[in-house]
């Protein structure tokens, strides 16, 4: 099955732009540098690593015992540590596919990218219809001439009316994941490594750990969790729906808790 590191496997790797190397945890650097499938950059839109290219092969630093990773194609200067990547690997456990997580991860990014193309229309707009028996009504485009400015009957105007309904529709949730390095969540605030200033909502929480503390609030009232402080318990793959404003997991030390969240704008 394939998997996205960070996502349905491991944690999030680490990035030395200037050595050209991405280092795994230990969850990772076992697998075989053959089943190390894919990484991208998504930040410069580039390919780092393609085990089906000969020319863009990477492999493993002393044989993987380090979790170090040799990237090929890296260009010094064009790069920062701070580049979003994707990296793919295939662990064989009798089953084949894209891991549910990693898959859901990748769907929310394209329907983000989706939601934001503009599909309103600018500009004046020429229609000859001297050859044809159509008619247009209640707009001000002029026949055989140039369309004056655009009201809200125009067809300009319900273009944009049109672009304005279907960025609603559109709303699709976007995925966060939470830790104990990073336990907090709240929309519209920038806190805790996550920006949400644009979100209004967070609908759902589900535990990615054996066992998730998570306390949920709503206009600053606890809603899962108690004003004490004490915390819902979830267990793996639990999930609670809801919509709310603030969720947190615990923060314990050496604990390895992790959910994933959605919210949309």
């Amino acid at each position: 099955m394939k998997f996205l590191v960070g996502v349905g496997v491991g944690s999030k790797p680490s990035f030395n732009s200037s050595a050209g190397t991405l280092t795994f945890d230990e969850r990772v650097r076992k697998v075989k540098a053959e089943n190390v499938l894919l990484i991208v950059n998504c930040s410069t839109n580039q390919v780092l690593h393609n085990s089906n290219n000969t020319d863009l092969q990477g492999d493993w630093d002393d044989f993987g015992n380090s979790g170090v990773f040799n990237l090929i194609n890296h260009t010094q200067g064009t790069m920062t540590n701070t580049d979003e990547l994707h990296a793919w690997v295939d662990i064989h456990n009798g089953v084949a596919g894209i891991d549910f997580l990693s898959d859901l991860a990748i769907k929310s990014q394209t329907y983000a990218a989706l939601n934001d193309i503009d599909l309103s229309l600018e500009g004046d707009l020429t229609v000859d219809l001297s050859t044809t028996n159509a008619a247009i009504d209640d707009t001000n485009i002029a026949l055989n001439g140039t369309a004056s400015s655009a009201s809200d009957g125009s067809v300009t105007g319900e273009l944009k009316g049109a672009n304005a309904h279907l960025a609603t529709l559109a709303e699709i949730p976007m995925t966060f994941f939470l830790t104990s390095t990073n336990p907090v969540i709240e929309a519209g605030v920038d806190v805790g490594g996550f920006n949400l200033t644009n979100y209004s909502r967070i609908l759902s929480i589900r535990s990615l750990h054996n066992s998730t503390e998570v306390i949920i609030e709503r206009d600053s009232v606890e809603i899962v969790g108690d004003s004490s402080g004490s915390a819902y318990s979830l267990a793996k793959d639990d999930v609670l729906d809801m919509v709310c404003d603030k969720i947190t997991i615990s923060a314990l030390t050496g604990t390895d808790e992790k959910a994933i969240v959605y919210a949309i704008i």
